[in-house]
Order: structure tokens, then C-alpha cells, then sequence
């Protein structure tokens, strides 16, 4: 089983995001106001593929609770879980969520978003 290896880059001083590219074809040195942002493997509901650090916009139509039915969250690692998982704006835990979500920006660019 191979899996997809790539990544993009936040440039915080340049505040602009690199595009995806594949860690065998990085040439570049590290530099502290680099952020590198690791693809999760996954993608949205449209097929995008997703990043460490994008924010989604959850719509699960189903969700009894209330707290998934229209809300943003941030794509994080969890090691309680070994796995990838959105937040969200009700303040409750991360879930992994996929098929309900899209993506509407990053945490970089856009961190008005992890406020509604």
C-alpha cells in the first residue's frame, strides 16, 4: 500500500501559502517563519484533498445534538486518537466528520473563520 507523501508550506512572513508538493521534490531549506502543513490522506465532501490546518465548514444534516448541523473547525492530528480530526465552534471534541465536510479556507489566512 503506497500513500500520497505531500505537503504545503504557510510563509509567515510573506503571509502566502505554497501550494502542495511532494516531499521528494522539495529542494528548499527549513526556515523558522516556514509552517510546513502535512496532507492528511483525506478529502471533503467535493473531493479536495485536505491539510493539516485547513478549516472546514461541517453540515451534518442528521446531527441530533445540533453541535455539527452548520459550524467551522480547524484540521488537526490527535495522538489520543492517532488519527486526523476537525474542531468545531460549539466547543465540543474533534470528530472525524469527512463526508460532511468542506473546505473553506486555512487557519493562516483565514482565522476569522474559527470564529462563527
Amino acid at each position: 500500500m503506497t500513500r500520497e507523501i505531500k505537503c504545503r508550506a504557510w510563509d509567515s512572513i510573506a503571509n502566502e501559502m505554497y501550494e502542495a508538493f511532494e516531499l521528494k521534490d522539495f529542494t528548499g531549506g527549513l526556515a523558522e517563519h516556514i509552517i510546513y502543513l502535512q496532507f492528511t490522506g483525506l478529502k471533503d465532501k467535493n473531493g479536495k484533498d485536505v491539510y493539516e490546518g485547513d478549516v472546514v465548514n461541517i453540515k451534518h444534516s442528521h446531527d441530533v445534538g445540533g453541535d455539527f448541523g452548520d459550524t467551522n473547525g480547524a484540521v488537526y492530528w490527535s495522538t489520543s486518537v492517532n488519527g486526523w480530526l476537525h474542531g468545531n465552534s460549539n466547543g465540543r471534541p474533534g470528530k472525524s466528520m469527512w463526508e460532511y465536510c468542506e473546505i473553506i479556507g486555512n487557519v493562516y489566512s483565514n482565522p476569522e473563520l474559527l470564529s462563527k
